[in-house]
């Protein structure tokens, strides 16, 4: 009977367990951690109308996809494609005070009306001055000069484009030569632009010439005059129609088959980001930029969650402090984090911050200190940071009490309830226990006298 009696008892704790929320901790392994999804919880604001087919708006330092529109479909990129030369060409490059020479090959390659900035087959030209060309002017000739000087041919210069878009996770994108000129197997998708454009933006020496307004080459061996050359990208300039104060920089594009491209770096307080628009018109190019850029620009936010990795908040997660965490209260193996105070996350300001949830993810190794701070919205995970920990065995932090004191004055009554059960069902096993006890007790005495008196008359028998 006793054993049956506690098997009860287990089973009944058991069960009120699995009313208890679970611990916001996780164990996991650091090959699951470096898988963790990403999910962009895109804003519930109708976006705007767009004459482009294509279009998309990235954050500069997450990543994170703002605006989309039809943005993995095959779109020739006409000049925008010099994002990625240079890119390459500036990678590759290691002294760009050298000098270069101008090949027949490149000059003859490029048609009469194409963008040109007139250099001539023997030419001598700095290697800076080449990419200024390229990426300011939209040099064609130039950008066959550079693939040259990069890599010896345009063909094995274009090799390490195609290279370079693999590294960089594009899903729809081939490229045929160095400049985008027309050709059919020479394409692109918005999404694998802003890739290109984010890696580009991220290389110092990039972000310089991109965002340059106005530059001027001196007078070589046989140009014998400065090169004046203005930025291409018309929301730079405060005397376009077009112009765009947010507007940092980018590059131009258009042949009759790709229509007008641009991509266009903009910033606004500590808000960056890159626009692609694909197969627009003139003109509208620039006004379907600005309007998906303002679109992103008031409808996201960065957030910084008010994160706190204390002892306090591991033990004390809300008001439910007593039943919720008690697994934490009576761990010895309390956690000590630490992660970067300037997490920060870029959220859409219609949906309320504290929809966020935490979770902290170790390894399953006590010895790594290593893991992950997940943050969460409904399912889905919307950022992750890496955090280092260690264990340490405080006893009670200041305010400790006082806060235990403020919970369970502000405990649901259900719990009230909960924990009366418990205390109710403990007392009945000790009356049960008592009463068994004393009716054995008693059985036991009647036996004994029955046995003594009978023992007694056989004596006098």
């Amino acid at each position: 009977m006793k054993k049956k009696c506690m098997v009860y008892l287990l089973c009944f704790l058991c069960l009120i367990s699995s009313f208890t929320p679970h611990s916001v901790f996780a164990e996991n392994t650091e090959e699951d951690n470096e898988n963790i999804e990403i999910t962009n919880i895109k804003s519930t604001t109708a976006p705007p109308d767009i004459v482009a087919e294509s279009a998309i708006v990235m954050d500069l330092k997450t990543g994170a996809i703002l605006y989309e529109k039809d943005a993995t479909s095959l779109r020739y990129p006409a000049s925008i494609t010099k994002i990625m030369s240079c890119l390459v060409a500036i990678e590759q490059i290691e002294d760009f005070d050298a000098t270069l020479t101008v090949s027949e090959g490149a000059v003859a390659a490029i048609p009469e009306d194409g963008s040109n900035i007139g250099l001539m087959p023997g030419e001598i030209l700095n290697v800076e001055d080449c990419v200024y060309a390229v990426l300011l002017a939209s040099a064609n000739e130039g950008a066959n000069a550079m693939a040259e000087y990069v890599a010896g041919d345009v063909a094995s210069f274009v090799d390490l484009m195609n290279q370079k878009a693999e590294e960089l996770g594009v899903v729809n994108t081939h490229f045929e030569n160095p400049h985008g000129l027309h050709e059919d197997n020479h394409y692109v998708c918005a999404y694998d632009m802003a890739l290109i454009a984010k890696a580009a933006y991220e290389n110092e020496h990039f972000r310089k010439i991109v965002t340059t307004p106005y530059y001027t080459i001196l007078a070589t061996n046989l140009y014998l005059e400065e090169r004046p050359m203005y930025n291409h990208h018309k929301m730079m300039f405060n005397t376009s129609e077009y112009f765009y104060s947010k507007a940092l920089g980018g590059k131009t594009g258009s042949t009759d088959m790709a229509q007008k491209t641009l991509v266009t770096y903009a910033k606004e307080g500590d808000k960056e980001f890159v626009s692609v628009v694909l197969k627009s018109i003139d003109g509208e190019v620039y006004n379907d930029t600005r309007k998906i850029l303002e679109y992103c620009f008031s409808e996201y936010d960065y957030v910084s969650p008010n994160i706190d990795l204390s002892y306090i908040t591991q033990i004390s997660e809300n008001d439910d402090i007593l039943l919720k965490n008690y697994g934490k209260i009576f761990n010895p193996d309390i956690f000590h984090f630490e992660y970067n105070s300037n997490v920060s996350l870029l959220f859409p300001n219609s949906i309320p911050v504290s929809s966020l949830k935490q979770e902290i993810v170790v390894s399953n190794s006590s010895t790594m200190g290593e893991g992950t701070l997940i943050l969460r919205y409904e399912d889905k995970v919307v950022g992750a940071y890496p955090i280092t920990y260690d264990n340490y065995h405080p006893v009670v932090e200041a305010g400790f009490i006082e806060r235990s004191t403020q919970a369970i004055k502000k405990i649901d009554v259900r719990y009230f309830i909960l924990a009366g059960a418990i205390v109710l069902f403990i007392v009945l096993i000790i009356i049960y226990y008592i009463y068994r006890n004393g009716m054995h007790n008693t059985i036991f005495f009647k036996r004994n006298r029955r046995y003594s008196h009978s023992k007694n008359n056989k004596l006098h028998w």
